[in-house]
């Protein structure tokens, strides 16, 4: 994400990494055409490590040009990084209504033929509020929650319409001021389609209402 303090916030991708500079594509007014900061325009970049955290790091303009077949911004590379989250994952608020259910894991068979298989309750269906959310992971609020250690099953949806399902596990629980609580859940199993959209809410590439079918 690199932010330039008149014209607000873009999503943009490496193109390349040298030595003194990075060259990212060029950044999208909101008609969706190129356009160009002036030479020596200051930026902030902000980025997030793989199974580490979120950093930032002043820039500027150095340039632009021609690579790999594509318009490129070139900024300067900075020697200080400021840590902004200590998440391992970025987190977004959502505010989204959701299903949950409980999943308990059945044991088929004997002796070495003997299989486990995860077999979700949906007659135990609860409700909740989708908090925020990560490539991790999100929190849940309820008044009827699921105590640590249980996996469940997530449905909901980013607009009317596009419902996603997610598996994950009770890690931490919190007591709300009023009722209920806040499940903090982990992530155990998501399509890649559905974590494409959760990575693409998340990093601010979309809005949940652009997000199609």
């Amino acid at each position: 994400m690199i932010t330039e303090e008149s014209s607000g916030q873009y999503a943009m991708k490496v193109v390349s990494n040298m030595r003194d500079m990075l060259c990212l594509s060029a950044p999208h007014n909101r008609a969706g055409h190129d356009f160009r900061w002036r030479k020596g325009t200051r930026l902030r970049a902000h980025f997030w490590r793989e199974s580490d955290a979120g950093y930032s790091f002043q820039t500027k303009v150095l340039g632009y040009d021609t690579i790999k077949g594509k318009i490129c911004v070139l900024i300067q590379h900075s020697k200080t990084l400021r840590r902004e989250q200590k998440r391992k994952f970025r987190r977004r608020p959502l505010e989204k209504p959701c299903f949950f259910y409980p999943i308990q894991i059945m044991e088929m068979g004997t002796g070495r033929k003997k299989k486990r298989r995860a077999v979700v309750e949906q007659r135990k269906r609860h409700l909740g509020t989708v908090a925020d959310i990560s490539g991790g992971g999100c929190s849940i609020n309820s008044l009827n929650p699921l105590p640590q250690g249980q996996l469940i099953k997530i449905e909901f949806e980013f607009e009317r319409g596009t419902r996603l399902a997610v598996f994950g596990k009770i890690k931490r629980f919190g007591n709300n001021k009023v009722r209920g609580g806040v499940m903090h859940v982990m992530f155990t199993k998501v399509s890649g389609r559905y974590m494409n959209r959760i990575y693409s809410y998340v990093y601010n590439y979309a809005s949940p209402s652009r997000f199609t079918a």
